[in-house]
């Protein structure tokens, strides 16, 4: 059956009303784009296109020793009467300009012979009482003459004194040896390796982290009552605060172990395993704190770890300071990283526990709490969070633009904003039940986008500003962007796991963190170490891009040497970069083999 004349003719407008748009939209991005084949065709560019190619297939992979012979003639300027003229004869290397005198701009030609055969070297202008210019590059035939025509410089001024053409001519002697460009792409090459090596290991744990929250098979069950949530944030800043008082006080007793608070900190450690092992042990208090039980065990094991790694982190500095060197510079600056972040740990594991226990309690009160006492308690948290959610974001927003009038002019309508907003959505915090999981799973994806989104070009940009050029720029630009590529990859990994295996775990009672260890772990060990290996190999070839903007590593040798129009150098670095992404995916493939 044939389709009827209209339709056919239908299909027919459709299909070139689609061609034109297809042409518009073509020629539109032509012009936007600036495609010019005029610009191709141009001598002086095709020169300059060929000298930067040969450069580069002639790397400077070796070097010799040289000698050299040098001639010089005199150039007047102007000329004098009568005129001079060139010396000639005799077996020593010797120039000729014919004419030897005249103005700026004019064109002379300049031949050498006596020269060493079949070597290059450089002709050079030298005007009276001013610096050497060169001026054009010789090469001499086998019997060690060369001919140039060149021009007068422009900036030759007339003078009393002549001015002087000097011709030198090099040529190799003895064995070939690897150049200095060879051993500092060498040097780089290592640096390179292990600068995406450093950004690649930060990026692994908050990656991991964000991951498991970035999953929405594991996000979207979780639920909790309106109220309840706008519970559990009202005690976050102080549990912050609570958490950073106390690690960073655990932080100044483990960092000063070695130096006099020895007797503090294995005071407090001791008493904390002691309370730790008597509330496991001791059945009649097992009793009498069971409904707190949990929690107990839970502080009391966050005290004795934050006092453990602030002893390690005290005592790493010293043997640091004693090893010296490459090895100490390593573990005094590690347990140095370690110190500092303790007290942010405290902080975010002191806003997690107060959360999650006023959180309990909220689910409780409106679960019990119906009708006018849950109403109203959901009315009062609310605009209590609404209050101080929107005064920090008044605050923040101040503290980025500078209001003229500050806080006095934002936080009131912040607070007062807070107070009705979300007062009007806790009036039902005792009966809705909000989709706690899915919305941190959206505003996970959201700032792995975002970040994943900005270059660590533009991020080592910043990072140079921040710690300075050098390799350690490099490190926390690659460290930020792999942390957004690796988080994404590793939570993709986790929404493609078999649900068999969690859907038996949870028939057994499990909880949801011995699901996440035994039923999805085992899934997703072998997808991470391939992830993470193949994040190696792309860290190292961004390195050499955000090295050009001061992120060290090969990167900012090849943007000098490319700077300099030392193409031959250049090239020696781009070899080394192809030899080392190359090794690299053999390697990595070998590893993914055996472990995937």
């Amino acid at each position: 059956m044939t389709n009827p004349p209209k339709r056919s003719l239908l299909r027919t407008i459709q299909f070139l009303l689609v061609a034109l748009g297809a042409v518009l939209l073509y020629a539109y991005g032509w012009q936007v784009t600036q495609i010019n084949l005029d610009k191709p065709r141009e001598p002086q560019r095709q020169a300059h296109l060929l000298r930067i190619i040969r450069g580069l297939f002639q790397p400077n992979l070796v070097s010799w020793d040289y000698e050299s012979a040098l001639a010089e003639t005199s150039f007047n300027i102007p000329c004098p009467a009568p005129a001079a003229t060139s010396s000639t004869g005799g077996d020593e290397p010797r120039i000729v300009v014919t004419p030897n005198c005249g103005q700026a701009r004019e064109a002379v030609l300049v031949e050498g012979v006596n020269f060493h055969p079949n070597a290059s070297g450089f002709l050079r202008w030298i005007p009276a009482g001013e610096t050497i210019r060169p001026i054009a590059a010789l090469d001499t035939d086998g019997q060690g003459y060369f001919r140039e025509e060149i021009t007068i410089p422009s900036t030759a001024r007339e003078s009393e004194f002549p001015h002087t053409l000097q011709a030198e001519i090099r040529w190799e002697v003895g064995f070939p040896r690897p150049s200095d460009t060879v051993a500092i792409t060498l040097d780089k090459m290592i640096e390179t390796i292990f600068l995406a090596l450093m950004a690649t290991t930060l990026a692994i744990p908050v990656s991991i982290a964000l991951s498991f929250l970035a999953a929405r098979n594991l996000m979207r069950s979780i639920t909790m009552p309106l109220g309840a949530l706008l519970l559990a944030l009202l005690p976050l800043p102080l549990g912050w605060w609570l958490g950073f008082q106390v690690f960073d006080f655990l932080r100044s007793i483990g960092m000063g172990l070695v130096s006099g608070r020895a007797t503090e900190a294995l005071v407090l450690l001791g008493g904390g395993l002691l309370l730790t092992v008597v509330s496991q042990r001791t059945g009649r208090w097992n009793g009498w704190l069971e409904p707190v039980q949990g929690w107990l065990r839970l502080f009391l094991g966050l005290l004795v770890g934050g006092l453990l790694l602030a002893i390690l982190a005290g005592l790493g500095v010293r043997a640091g300071e004693a090893l010296r060197g490459f090895l100490g510079n390593f573990i005094s600056t590690l347990s140095d990283l370690l110190g500092l972040l303790l007290p942010l740990l405290g902080g975010l594991a002191g806003a997690a526990i107060a959360s999650s226990l006023v959180g309990r309690l909220g689910q409780r009160l409106f679960r019990e709490g119906k009708g006018a006492v849950g109403r109203g308690a959901a009315l009062i948290i609310g605009g209590l969070v609404g209050a101080m959610t929107l005064a920090g974001l008044a605050a923040f927003l101040n503290f980025i633009y500078q209001f003229a009038e500050g806080d006095s002019y934002l936080l009131p309508w912040a607070i007062g904003g807070g107070i009705i907003l979300a007062a009007v959505s806790a009036v039902r915090g005792a009966d809705y039940t909000v989709p706690l999981g899915s919305m941190v799973y959206y505003a996970v994806r959201s700032v792995l986008n975002i970040t994943r989104a900005i270059e660590p070009l533009i991020m080592a940009i910043v990072f140079a500003v921040w710690v300075g050029i050098g390799p350690f720029a490099g490190v926390l630009a690659l460290s930020l962007h792999s942390i957004a590529a690796l988080g994404k990859l590793y939570s993709e990994a986790v929404e493609s796991i078999d649900p068999g295996p969690i859907e038996a775990i949870t028939s057994t009672g499990a909880d949801r963190l011995q699901t996440i260890v035994y039923g999805i772990v085992p899934q997703i060990v072998p997808p991470y170490v391939s992830f993470t290996i193949y994040r190696w190999d792309i860290n190292v070839r961004m390195s050499t891009v955000i090295g050009f903007v001061g992120g060290g590593g090969i990167g900012f040798i090849l943007q000098q040497q490319i700077s300099l129009l030392k193409y031959r150098d250049a090239g020696v670095a781009m070899i080394g970069i192809a030899i080392v992404v190359a090794a690299m995916d053999y390697l990595s493939a070998i590893v993914r083999e055996k472990i995937v």
